[in-house]
This record gives structure tokens, sequence and C-alpha cells, in this order.
């Protein structure tokens, strides 16, 4: 091999070594990008797995909530846009509407029952109520409130509803047989009531606290038992399918995320993902996930997530 070629090869050599050298550096840079990207932190427990939903549907702006699946897969969602309100069903598989019914431009909440009744919550400056319905829209029941409805939620018992309410500065938890549209009691609740969720056997009231704290509420003796503490910043709560878990929805409107709490040790067993804009949460009722809805006055959109943590 005379010098000329003794000198190619050198220079070859140097040449994919440099080529090896910045591609390492690409790699290295890239997977902690990729980390950045998956992995979030958190000050409690547990990191964000991912931040890519199963499933993307999407949804009228001006969405204000949505439900579980009934017992068809439908979900059910309520969109305000401030001069007209109503209920569409989205069929849960792949995201087309099924249905739509007008409700009252005063909603700002919606329930399903076990047994497919709908509950629209409305807000009328300083009333409120709540509208029960049947899949396809009629109506069953009105139940007129003394204070703006801001969450309704659904007990087990597939009849009774419970209405956040709003009335001389204080919240109180309504419970209404959606059947006869009667008042069946009144649970006085703290003034700084954000949230609340009702365990499966309709005893408990969970209430979230502006402070961070969540509260239990007796249904029938109407007396706190007791509080713990969840992560701040929360937003709106609810329990899964089988109540053994909170859920809290918390965070900016751009940086939010869902705590997962254990209701067997009341603390925090890891953290969710969830959208910019996300608004409220739903718990599937058919796997272990959770239906997040997002909604502006320009966009929205229905996001479901795995919850396993």
């Amino acid at each position: 091999m005379n010098t000329n070629q003794l000198n190619r090869l050198k220079a070859l050599f140097v040449e994919r070594k440099t080529l090896f050298v910045v591609l390492g550096a690409v790699l290295i840079v890239l997977g902690a990008v990729l980390s950045f990207v998956a992995f979030e932190p958190t000050q409690n427990s547990g990191s964000i797995k991912s931040i890519l939903p199963l499933e993307t549907f999407s949804a009228p702006a001006g969405l204000k909530g949505g439900t579980s699946e009934d017992t068809n897969g439908y979900i059910y969602v309520l969109v305000n846009k401030g001069t007209a309100a109503n209920v569409q069903s989205i069929n849960g598989s792949n995201g087309h509407v099924i249905g739509i019914f007008p409700v009252s431009n005063a909603a700002t909440s919606i329930a399903l029952s076990s047994t497919n009744i709908i509950a629209i919550g409305t807000a009328f400056g300083a009333t409120g109520s709540v509208e029960f319905h049947t899949q396809n829209g009629t109506k069953i029941a009105l139940t007129p409130l003394s204070g703006p409805v801001s969450q309704v939620v659904a007990e087990a018992d597939g009849i009774s509803f419970i209405a956040l309410t709003r009335s001389e500065g204080n919240y109180s938890a309504v419970v209404i047989n959606s059947k006869t549209g009667k008042v069946v009691t009144t649970v006085p609740l703290s003034s700084a009531s954000v949230s609340i969720a009702v365990s499966p056997d309709g005893t408990t009231i969970y209430d979230l606290l502006s402070s961070g704290v969540v509260q239990l509420a007796n249904i029938q003796t109407l007396k706190i038992l007791q509080s713990f503490p969840v992560a701040a910043g929360g937003i709106g709560i609810t329990l899964s399918a089988d109540g053994s878990s909170l859920y809290e929805l918390k965070g900016a409107v751009n940086a939010r995320n869902v705590s997962v709490v254990s209701i067997a040790t009341e603390s925090i067993q890891g953290v969710l993902p969830a959208p910019a804009n996300c608004i409220a949460l739903a718990p599937s009722l058919n796997q272990l996930g959770i239906f997040d809805f997002v909604g502006t006055p320009t966009f929205s959109n229905i996001q479901f997530f795995s919850a396993a943590i």
C-alpha cells in the first residue's frame, strides 16, 4: 500500500468516526427531548406516563361537559354557546353524532343515570334548576332551586341526582328524585366548594374545596365525616366506575393533568395526562379509562385516556 492510499484510508476513518460521534450526540439529545415530552414529574407522586390519548373525537365549540357511556355506548355532551344550547349523543366507538335536542341556554352541567335519564343543571343569575330528560329529549321533570347550579351528578340508584348549588354565599348538595322532581334532602357544604362526587352506595358526598382538601359529608346525617388533602389547583372531581379511585382535574388552562387518589388510603397514587382547556372528566364504565372534555368558545373535542397508573 503506497502513501496516498494510506492517507485516504486514514481520512475515511476520521470521517466515519466523526459521523458516529455526531449521530450519537443527536440520539442523546433526541432521547432527552422524548423523555421530557413523555414524562412529567409531579410534586405529589408518580409521573405522567403518556401524553397521548387513546382516542380523540371532535365536538362542537362551546362544550360544557359530558357523561360516561350509556348502555348503548353513547356519550352525552352539553353544548352551550350562550345564545343556544343543546345535548348531543355521540357514539363512543367512532365519534359520530347520533342525536341532538335543545335545552335551556342557561344550562351549565350534565349528568347521566344508570337508567339513561339525563339531568341538566341551569343557572339563572341568583336561581337555578335541574331539568330531567329521556335520551331523545323528552322532558320528565323540572326542579326549581334557590341557587344557580354549577354541577349535577347521578347516584347509582338510577333515580337520584345531586345538584351543587350556591345560595347566600354557601354551597349545598341538593338530592333530587328525577321521577317526581322532588327535593329529597339538602346537605350543607363549604363556602369554598368547587366540585362534588358521590359514593357508589349513595351515602357519602366527596366535596372538593378550593384549598386542595376533600371533605366527606354524610347524606343521611348531613354531617362532615372527615377530610383529606389532595393536589392544589383542583377544577373538578369524579369517581372511578367502581368507586375505588377519585380523579381530580387540576392545573392552569394550558397545563392540566389528573391526580388519581386512592379512596382506601386517601393518598395520591399517580398522575394522568389531560389536554389543555380540559373542563370536565367522566370515567368509562366499560374499561379503565377517563373521558376528558375539552371546551372553548372556538373549538372542542373529547379525548379518552387510559387510567392505568
